[in-house]
Parts: structure tokens; sequence; C-alpha cells
């Protein structure tokens, strides 16, 4: 039996050893990884792992398979060994997951995703869903970064339609949401790995190996979703604004678009509930260059943030393929000019149902209302915050969107 891909770790050195034998062919075999991924069951998982093995050859039993299914609910595993390392990619329907850190470049966790692993508005969401899958729990396998880059099947596949980079709190997710309702495309939305490559890169990488790695990274998240007819589309963190000369680099015939919003609503919406990157200390202060925030307030610290991914997508937009989208455009639908921008021709009946995405909040589902600008979040100190760090980059902003 051909075990292409895979090498034994740990305790699984041992020549002959069934399981990891079998984990190294669920690897390179699509078909019977999608016969056991079907399997959502533990108990006939088991029993149809045991025959399946049998047919091949291999003695397993079944507390052998009970267990490697012990679930991981916090995510431990990925800073311990993998039980697979990888010194390829694995076949499609396999996806990167998440980064595993290294104290280098990150290395990369591989579980199933199948056809259907795109429902919910974030990638996480789809990650959380399917790695309890048994499949998953059987045959988490590793890549290092190294073994990423060499695989040369990176250089035939193709790439994303399209970038959506955002202020934050301006839409992208219902944009997201909109161009994947329709059949034929999908929308990758803020994956783990991506972010992990752009920080990695953005803090220690040479930028031609940093153009490597994202590319590679891309294009192995988007394989399963690639093909004759079918579109795809990434939708990054809001910091990541920052890098676009590295996604340029990368993928320079990828049109992008970046969408905004007033500030002051996206400054209320951040008091609400703070992303990650208005927080102090949560994000390395170096990429955002804005250093320490122990000794500014929460609202001066948050404005500064924003302000610093304004200003990349204003110091960007020379390096072409941009299009900038204001978060009021998109409350009837997606705007003729991202459709355009993004290659799209929607028919009427298409049309209507992107917009039927409007009608419930992107992230919860529930019945959409407006959030009447975060009126009840204004104070003084959010407004004098907006006035002094971001209310000239906004008409900046719509100065280049109007021309």
């Amino acid at each position: 039996m051909k075990q292409s891909g895979a090498r034994r770790t740990g305790g699984e050195a041992e020549a002959g050893n069934g399981l990891a034998t079998l984990r190294g062919r669920l690897f390179q075999d699509p078909e019977l990884a999608a016969r056991l991924a079907a399997i959502e069951q533990p108990e006939p998982f088991i029993a149809a792992v045991v025959e399946l093995a049998g047919n091949e050859g291999i003695r397993l039993a079944p507390s052998e398979i009970a267990d490697a299914l012990r679930p991981d609910p916090l995510g431990i595993g990925r800073f311990g060994p993998a039980p697979v390392t990888l010194d390829r990619w694995p076949a499609p329907g396999w996806a990167p997951a998440r980064s595993s850190p290294t104290g280098g470049a990150p290395a990369l966790d591989w579980i199933w995703f199948g056809e259907e692993g795109l429902r919910g508005a974030f990638y996480e969401d789809a990650v959380r869903r399917c790695w309890s899958r048994p499949l998953n729990l059987l045959s988490r396998g590793r890549t290092s970064f190294a073994a990423l880059l060499a695989d040369p099947a990176a250089q035939f596949l193709p790439a994303p339609d399209g970038f959506i980079f955002h202020m934050s709190r301006c839409g992208s997710t219902l944009l997201a949401q909109m161009l994947g309702r329709l059949p034929g495309q999908a929308v990758l939305s803020e994956p783990e790995p991506v972010d992990a490559i752009v920080q990695w890169a953005s803090l220690a990488a040479a930028p031609a190996q940093a153009a490597a790695a994202l590319g590679a990274v891309v294009r192995a998240l988007g394989r399963g979703h690639a093909g004759a007819g079918r579109r795809l589309f990434i939708k990054l963190d809001a910091w990541h604004s920052l890098a676009l000369p590295l996604f340029r680099e990368a993928f320079p015939e990828v049109p992008w678009i970046f969408l905004y919003r007033e500030p002051l609503a996206v400054m209320a919406s951040q008091m609400r509930v703070p992303g990650v990157h208005v927080v102090p200390g949560v994000l390395p202060g170096d990429l955002l260059g804005i250093g320490s925030g122990e000794l500014i307030g929460l609202e001066e610290y948050c404005a500064r943030a924003l302000a610093q991914i304004c200003r990349a997508a204003i110091d960007h937009w020379p390096l072409g393929g941009g299009l900038l989208v204001n978060y009021s455009e998109l409350r009837a639908g997606v705007p003729p000019g991202v459709a355009a921008h993004f290659g799209l021709a929607p028919t009427p009946a298409e049309s209507e149902i992107m917009v039927s995405a409007a009608e419930h909040h992107s992230k919860t589902g529930a019945p959409f209302s407006p959030d009447s600008a975060g009126q009840e979040q204004r104070s003084a100190v959010l407004e004098r915050a907006v006035e002094r760090h971001l209310r000239g980059l906004f008409e900046q902003l719509e100065a280049l969107r109007l021309g």
C-alpha cells in the first residue's frame, strides 16, 4: 500500500504500525476519506475503519481507533505534535484549518472539509464544525512551512477571483454572504492560516519568501472550491489592509476592494464589542505601528488602529487593482461597480438572491435592523478621537471613490 506524503512520528515509528499506515492512506485517497467522512457517529465509524483496515490487511483493534477519537475542544493539539507529519500537500478535499506555532514560520494543520465545508459566517465556523468529525479526530496531519512551499501543486492551482479588505464593522461580512449566496461561488471569510502567514510575513519574513508563502496558503485554501465555472473570494481581517503590497505581489492580477464606513459609526460598534485589532496588546504592536496602548484610552487606541488601516488603503491605492466601497452602497445588494470589478454579471434573479442576504444580520442571523450609527455610544471622547485621527482619512477615501 502506498504511503506517499506521510511519515510516522513519535510512538508510531515502529514498523508495521497499522494506524499510521491507514492515516497515510487517508491523506492520499480522497474517495476513501470522503467515504469515512460521511460517518459522523463514533461507533459506526470505528466499525467501518476496522473493516476497511482488515480488507487492506491491516490489523487494528477498535480500542486503538477509539483512543484516537478523543475530542480536542480547546484546540490544544495544535501546540503539540500532529498524528501525521506530511512531506507534501494531502489530496484534494483536505485544506489547511489552523496554523501551528513553531518559533519560526508557522506549520499548517489540515482537516477534511470535502465539498460542504463553507457554511457559516466565518472560516472558523466551518473549522469548528468539521473538526469534530471522527475522520478529522483520527487523521489530523501537519505540513511544515518548507513542505508547504516545496509541493509543486501550488504552481498549477488558480488564484482566487477577488480579495475583500475592509475597515471593520462596515459590511464586509454582509458582502461576503451576498457573494456566497450563488451556486458556484464561495467565500472564505478571515481564514486563520492566512492571518498566521501575514503576521509572520509582516514581522519576520523576507519579501520574496513571504509572497511565496501567502500564495501557497491561499491556493491550498481555495483548491477545493476552484474549478471550471466556480469563483472564489477571500474576505480578510481588517488589519490585513496593511499588507496590501504583499497581496499584490503574490496575486498581482487579482482585483481587490476596500470597504469603509462613516468612522463614528465604526468606532461606536467597536466600543460595544471590540475587535482584536483595536484592543491594546492582542496583536503585536509592531503590526499596527502604534506601540503600547497602556498610556492611552481604548477610544484613542481604537481610532489610531482604524486610522492605520484606512491610511494603508489610501497609500497603497496606486498599486492598482482596487475599488473603494462605502457601506451605504451595500444595503440594496452587491453594487454594480463591485460586481463588474470582480467580473460578475448577475441576472435579475441572482441579484434578488444576493439582496436577500441583507434581510438578516450578517453575523447572528437575526432579522436586520439599522444600528442608528451607534448614537447611544457617542461621547465627547469618542468624537474627539474620530476628528483627530479618522475624519480626514474618511474624506480622502470618499474623494478617491467619487473620483
